[in-house]
Order: structure tokens, then sequence, then C-alpha cells
């Protein structure tokens, strides 16, 4: 019988869940009642029933109890609105500290707050039941279904208002120093490096039998050749050409630029990730295409990888009037502009260009040949003047997407140290004139105290060698790193 009665509340709730109203009766809502029992105190009762619509009976009965509530049927929801909400402000914030809800979870949760505060409930297994569930999130819309991106733990921890503040008080006070907002909006670059492959790491949907366990589609290898593309966009919407690193080749081929966008350059290296020359060699190319002067530098924007803070970039940005800004460790995922905007339509244009290029090649395998047409297509879609203005560095939003970030980071892991002090540069080559401790945040640059100066591939860039650089910052070893920061006269 107790089985049987676990099954009718089952049912019961099935049935409530598809239920559908045919009756017009009791059509007032909450605020209605309540509108009408504020005017009833002034005028009559059958005054106000007759104007706002609600049966006299009705308003009698909510006039005795004093309550203005609707209640209809004899089904009524396990947990009062206060502790759904409750629940609700829960799962927001789990998302918000990146250990989100899951259904089973959420279910699990619903029947632990009935069990302690002894609320009678209709839950079996020790969990809600899918009917349940899915009014639950009829009644929240601000919830939905979503498939998180796996994010590292530096990445939870070093997306701090410490951090934050830190960075756009740097960028604000270059920007406004140098007058970038009103005179020169052209002048605010952002650099990006991003790495795409020969076969598909993540293919679009396809259409395929329904029940089918396992879908499948032909790609040329199943990791494939990494390639490099740096990218670097103002403001205002200008784009440098691209430039391309081609990994596991000793030799440069004029084939590997079939089909590019106009004016790219390419390299070639074994690994096929920057390193301190190829970083070196695009920063010529920047600088001659930006043509920054003494009374006209340039800002840049980048983040804080190795190789784009060896000496000699140093010392070049110095003597180029180029004013270099480095985002936080581990906070690319959300203040690097390129990785906000540009870079999420660029992937998937890139792969809609190599599914469209298999297709009508079967058979053939894409190599480094194939790669410079395939970017020139996806890179033509995803860089436009639209995606750059929507950028987080667009002289508009500077201080409102402080504002926005701030707030979203007052709920992270850690704020980190704020007690940590600057450490003042040493023994790195430049003159005492130019390194002084930081009193005016102009003119900053952030550096890791440990610099690569050589020509080899640091542990990569993008994706997996930045997985890697985290490791590596989470060692014991790391723990007492500090961040420097230079200031270079322009």
């Amino acid at each position: 019988m107790g089985h049987m009665g676990k099954m009718e509340n089952s049912n019961l709730g099935q049935m409530v869940n598809k239920y559908i109203r045919k009756s017009n009766r009791s059509s007032w809502t909450e605020e209605t009642m309540q509108m009408a029992m504020n005017e009833a105190k002034t005028t009559s009762i059958s005054s106000a029933s007759k104007k706002y619509g609600i049966p006299i009976g009705t308003f009698y009965r909510h006039i005795k109890k004093a309550d203005s509530s609707k209640n209809l049927g004899r089904f009524k929801p396990v947990f009062s609105k206060e502790l759904e909400r409750e629940i609700c402000d829960l799962a927001m914030e789990r998302d918000i500290l990146f250990y989100g809800l899951t259904k089973r979870s959420l279910q699990q949760l619903a029947y632990e707050v009935a069990k302690v505060n002894n609320i009678p409930h209709p839950f079996a297994c020790e969990k809600a039941g899918k009917a349940w569930l899915d009014d639950f999130m009829k009644r929240h819309p601000q919830l939905a279904y979503r498939t998180p991106e796996p994010t590292a733990l530096a990445r939870c921890s070093a997306f701090n208002r410490t951090q934050v503040n830190r960075f756009y008080d740097n960028l604000w006070s270059i920007i406004s120093h140098h007058n970038f907002l009103t005179r020169r909006p052209d002048d605010i670059y952002n650099m990006d490096e991003t790495g795409v492959k020969t076969s598909a790491s993540k293919p679009p949907r396809v259409i395929s039998v329904k029940g089918k366990k396992q879908v499948g589609v032909v790609a040329t290898a199943e990791k494939g050749q990494h390639t490099t593309v740096i990218c670097a966009c103002s403001a205002t919407g200008r784009f440098i050409p691209p430039c391309f690193i081609f990994g596991q080749r000793k030799r440069m081929n004029e084939r590997l630029l079939d089909g590019p966008p106009n004016g790219s350059l390419a390299w070639v290296s074994d690994s096929g990730w920057i390193t301190n020359s190829t970083f070196n060699n695009w920063l010529k190319i920047f600088i001659d295409k930006t043509r920054p002067k003494q009374d006209r530098p340039v800002l840049l924007i980048l983040d804080n990888y190795s190789t784009h803070q060896n000496l000699e970039a140093l010392n070049l940005a110095r003597q180029n009037h180029l004013i270099m800004v480095s985002i936080p460790p581990h906070t690319s995922h959300k203040l690097q502009p390129l990785d906000v905007s540009v870079y999420r339509s660029f992937k998937v244009a890139f792969e809609q260009a190599l599914d469209t290029f298999q297709k009508n090649h079967p058979g053939r395998r894409v190599n480094q040949f194939d790669i410079a047409r395939l970017v020139g297509i996806a890179y033509e879609k995803s860089a436009t003047v639209q995606n750059a203005t929507n950028l987080d560095f667009a002289p508009a939003t500077v201080y409102e997407n402080a504002a926005v970030i701030e707030e979203q980071s007052n709920t992270a892991v850690t704020d980190g140290d704020k007690n940590k002090d600057p450490v003042v540069a040493e023994n790195i080559g430049l003159n005492n004139d130019n390194v002084t401790e930081i009193e005016n945040p102009c003119d900053v640059i952030k550096d890791p105290v440990e610099k690569n100066n050589t020509d080899e591939p640091p542990a990569g860039n993008d994706s997996e060698g930045k997985q890697k650089e985290e490791k590596e910052l989470n060692s014991d070893d790391k723990k007492n790193e500090k961040n420097l920061l230079i200031i270079i006269n322009v």
C-alpha cells in the first residue's frame, strides 16, 4: 500500500503538471484583490467587488481573513514563495562560484530542504520528482539549463575585485593621461593569439537517426597540426592583417599563404606556438602599421604571456613610443577583448569552413596548405567593425565595463591579497632613469618576475599552452610569485 501511495502521488504530480485550465472563473489576480480590499475601506464592499470584477462571496471571505493570496484547487505547492526564492538564490550563487547545480543535485536539495523543515511532500527516492523540477523552472524564468565550460581553479581565484580594479585603474589613467578618449580612440589596440588545427575540434551539429548511440564525422586526424594566428584590432574597428605561425616545419613555403586575408605574413617553428623571436617580429610589423610618435603614442592591450615580456620587446616598445598594458594573469576569459567578441565568432566560422571543405572534398586530408584559405573565410566573417566596436576596451564603455565586471567579481572565490606591494623591476636591462616606483599608474606594464628570453616555446599559447602555464603557476615553487609593475617613460 505504501508503494501504491507513492505511485499515486507521482501520478497526481504529473496530472497537475499537464493540467490545462478550461474555466475563466477566478480570473482576478492577487494585486487586483489587494487593490479592491484597500478601496473597500473607504467605499463599500459591494462597490469595490463590482468595480474589480470579484465575486462578492469570494471578496467577503478574503476580507474576513485579511489575505489577498489566491489558492485554487486542492493541490498546493510544496514550498512557500520565500523558501523557493531562497533555493533560486542559492542556485544562482553556486553558478557564480563555478559550482553550478545539476538537475539531480537541485532535486536532492529540494528533498533535503523539505525534510529539514518538516514540510509535507510527495518526493520519493530522496529527491524531488521531474514534475516539481519542471514547475520550479517555469516559476523562475531567470534560471536555465546551460552546458558549462571547464574553468581552471587558477582562473576562478585570479578573477577578483582587487585584480580587476587595478587593471581598470591603470587602463583609465593611461587613457585619460594621453587623452585617447576624445582625440585618438583609433590608437587603442588589443592583441591576442588563437590556435587552429587541421582537424575539427568542435564539429557542427548534423542530422542523424533518432536513437542512434554514436554519431561520427570524418576528420583528418584526431588531433591535427597546430597553427597560431596573431590578430590585433583597434577600438574603432581597424584590424591589423593577421600573422600565422605554422608548427612542425623548418622552412617556409609560399604555398602556406594560399588564400589568406590581405597583407598576412607567416613564420614557421617547431611547435607552432609563439616565441620571443616571432613576437618581436610581429611587434615590429605592428609598429610599422600604426606608426606611433612621441606626441601620438599607441596603446596596446595584451595578456601577460611570458613571450610578450622579453627584454627586446620592452626596449622596442619604449624606443618607439608604444605603451603596453597587460591583463592580469588568468583573467583573459573575461577581460581580453578579442577573446570575448571576435574569436568566439571566428572559431565558429572556422569550424563551419572546415566542415564545408571536408564535405566538398571527400577523401582529401586537410593539411597546413589549406589553413590560410580556411582562416581567410572565417576572418572575413568575424573581423568586422560591429564585433570590434562591441569589444570591452571600446572608449565609450571603459568605465561601464569596469563597474559591471567589478559587480560580477564581488562573489568570486577570493578577493586576492589586497596588501600585496608591487615589486620594482630590477636587473632586466632598463636604465634606472626609466624604472621608478609606482606613484602615477600611467604607462604601466605588469609582468611576472620570471623572464623567458629564449626562443624556445614556453608552454604554448591558446587553450593547451595556457593550461600548462596554469599548472606551472599552481606549483609549490611559484606560490610566492609577485607581479612587477614597470614604468616605461614615453
